[in-house]
């Protein structure tokens, strides 16, 4: 499956050449979440902290992208990044103090 790593395609359905990545249909979902997003600065994957205590998503954390990113893809995967894992992040620590509430004084 390809998971486009911009808005553009859900907003005008237009697909661009640089607009996707072909993920596994697992990863491709976690990808959309933001639980899993690539790193520009290192070229590398990301995979929140909730996900490595799988050992499949744990092997992929830090691990580097099999195709070269152009400049292309960079722009979109660091647009993917700010918009994607800060929701990633919240939603963890939301679903954390839904199993983990603070303890009454």
């Amino acid at each position: 499956m390809k998971a486009h790593t911009s808005p553009c395609y859900a907003e005008s359905g237009e697909h661009h050449e640089y607009g996707g990545l072909l993920l596994r249909r697992d990863i491709h979902r976690l990808f959309d979440l933001g639980h899993i997003a690539v790193d520009v600065a290192s070229g590398s994957l990301d995979v929140i902290p909730s996900l490595r205590g799988y050992p499949c998503y744990a092997q992929l954390h830090g691990q580097p992208v099999a195709v070269q990113l152009r400049p292309e893809h960079r722009v979109r995967l660091d647009a993917h990044w700010l918009g994607k894992r800060p929701r990633a992040t919240a939603s963890v620590v939301g679903a954390a103090a839904k199993i983990y509430p603070p303890t009454p004084r």
